[in-house]
């Protein structure tokens, strides 16, 4: 839709036919059309709070355009019926909002086609009427959205602000800006950029610090949609799979792992794909909206993960990989590693810690041989390892250590020892 007084959209050259009311609607009142539309709002507000046990719907976007003509009109052209128009804008993002966060008491909202029909139009009304509403904006809501702001009007709020601030004791305060932020997102009542811009804040877009946001939020959202899902006894899951057989509306269900089934290797590790099991989704039965906007920040926290991702995966592959270039220059391409190749052996080596490349450096002949051709002391040797590994030199001493049975050396903390096993397999000793 658009004005009612042009047939052209404001934002493309589409042309829309011009609105034309019934004799019906023509003979109603101005006060009919009010009437009719409170009591429509009602109707949805009482079903919504499970005060109502069954609801009708109405052409909301259609009375609104009766209302916008009927106010037109010079005999109700006034103060009192423009504000009017105002107030039903801020009662239409109400209950957007509220349907979008799930904060209504019916459960059987969502499977009722009047209701949804009802929320569909209300969101038509707020994406394209917007032009409409703002043409009855009276001149006070005009001042206070177009009226010059001053420092003293910060003023005035400051010793307010520091009181509250006052009242709260220190260990309150930890950790409740992220909380407030998680909260805001849950409750929908933040914007998309508002949200990119805390984050960007926040982690400064690095990488470790985007995965740690991530991390917090599933743990700050996953136990809320757990104890949602928990309000739902055993009757109210059969009552609601009812409903959907009678009115032929597909159960919703999900697919879980299956750990039970799953394949394990001779290491007791999971083989992937691991089975699924197909379970009831209680999420999309009974409130599929409410946390639309948790798995909203969800997706764009994995998208930004995804994009640095690739962009250090991108910038590995161009930049020369340190470790193989300090092991390179002590002639580690001189040595055979069983049946692993010149790169095969490169990469066991990145993807492992610092004690299995000692245990694979040394039984792999390489640590020997550096010992003999370029240190003529063990301190010189262990410098020469730190250095390649980007280790302390106190590590690669202990984790040698620990290589001799007869070492007295800590096996708690130098562990080079445990990954004997392993290495011996790769290198086929």
């Amino acid at each position: 839709m658009i004005p009612i007084e042009s047939l052209e959209c404001s934002h493309c050259p589409y042309v829309y036919p011009q609105v034309i009311l019934t004799e019906a609607e023509e003979d109603m009142s101005h006060q009919e059309v009010v009437t009719a539309l409170n009591d429509a709002f009602f109707r949805l507000e009482r079903y919504m709070d499970g005060k109502l046990p069954a609801y009708e719907g109405f052409p909301f976007a259609r009375y609104m355009l009766i209302l916008f003509i009927k106010t037109r009109e010079t005999a109700n052209y006034n103060y009192v019926n423009c504000k009017l128009i105002g107030k039903y804008w801020w009662v239409i993002q109400q209950v957007i909002v509220d349907v979008q966060k799930g904060d209504y008491e019916t459960y059987a909202a969502d499977h009722n086609d009047d209701f949804n029909d009802a929320y569909g139009d209300l969101t038509i009304i707020a994406e394209d009427y917007v032009d409409e509403f703002m043409s009855f904006a009276t001149e006070d809501e005009i001042a206070e959205e177009t009226k010059k702001h001053s420092i003293t009007d910060i003023f005035a709020h400051i010793k307010t602000s520091e009181d509250a601030k006052s009242r709260k004791k220190s260990g309150d305060l930890a950790g409740q800006p992220l909380k407030k932020f998680f909260k805001k997102i849950k409750d929908c009542s933040i914007t998309q950029l508002e949200i990119l811009n805390y984050v960007e804040s926040l982690t400064e877009m690095k990488l470790s610090k985007l995965k740690l946001l991530a991390t917090d939020f599933n743990v700050y959202f996953y136990p809320r949609k757990e104890e949602e899902e928990a309000k739902y006894s055993l009757e109210d899951i059969d009552a609601a799979i009812k409903d959907l057989q009678q009115r032929q509306k597909q159960i919703p269900y999900k697919e879980i792992p299956d750990f039970d089934k799953a394949t394990k290797d001779e290491h007791g590790t999971i083989i992937h794909p691991v089975p699924t099991l197909k379970v009831l989704n209680i999420e999309r039965l009974f409130f599929p909206f409410k946390f639309y906007c948790c798995y909203q920040f969800i997706n764009l926290l994995e998208s930004l993960i995804e994009k640095h991702e690739k962009t250090e995966m991108t910038q590995e592959s161009v930049a020369p990989n340190p470790l193989r270039q300090n092991l390179s220059k002590l002639g580690f391409e001189q040595f055979k590693f069983g049946k692993l190749s010149l790169d095969e052996a490169y990469s066991v080596l990145m993807e492992n810690d610092t004690p299995f490349q000692i245990a694979f450096l040394n039984e792999a002949g390489f640590i020997k041989n550096a010992e003999k051709a370029q240190a003529n002391t063990k301190a010189r040797l262990h410098k020469i390892i730190a250095t390649a590994l980007d280790c302390p030199e106190r590590t690669v001493k202990g984790n040698l250590n620990v290589l001799n049975p007869v070492s007295k050396e800590n096996r708690k903390r130098y562990t080079a020892h445990l990954h004997l096993p392993d290495v011996q397999k790769l290198l086929g000793k």
